[in-house]
This record gives C-alpha cells, structure tokens and sequence, in this order.
C-alpha cells in the first residue's frame, strides 16, 4: 500500500536527485532519491510491507547511507498517498 512520509528535503548531487531524511525510533535515516519521489510539500511516497500495532515496516525508494532500503517507522508519521 503506497503511502507518504513527512522529510528534511534538500538538493541531491545532480540535478534530478535530492537528499531527504527523516527520523523514526530514535534514529535518522539520510538517503537520496529521484525527484519524482518527493512532493513539493516534503513527502516521500514510500510502501507499507508489514503494519503490527502502531509500528509499520516500509520500503524506501533507495536504500539510506546506515541501513537498507526497508525501515520501522511508527504508523502515525504515515500520510495518504
């Protein structure tokens, strides 16, 4: 289920890229992303694998610079797509 998430935006290295980042469980996670991935707003479509409780397992686009591509975000910090 695509949803969005609420991210720090800024500019990537070329121009149709762009580093966002996020917090969630006490850490931050930095990755970067293809422009179309992001909202003018400052969300990030992501996919939502696995929903337990208030706790969602979501699919990034790309992987971060600490982690893969699949992250434990908390259910509240999910938007509609």
């Amino acid at each position: 289920m695509e949803k969005r998430l609420r991210v720090k935006v800024q500019p990537g290295m070329f121009q149709s890229e762009r580093t966002v980042s996020f917090e969630a469980g006490g850490r931050r996670y930095v990755l970067i992303v293809d422009e179309n991935d992001v909202t003018p707003d400052g969300t990030l479509k992501v996919y939502v694998v696995d929903q337990r409780g208030e706790e969602a397992l979501v699919d990034l686009p790309r992987e971060t610079f600490s982690s893969g591509s699949r992250v434990r975000i908390p259910s509240a910090d999910l938007l509609p797509a």
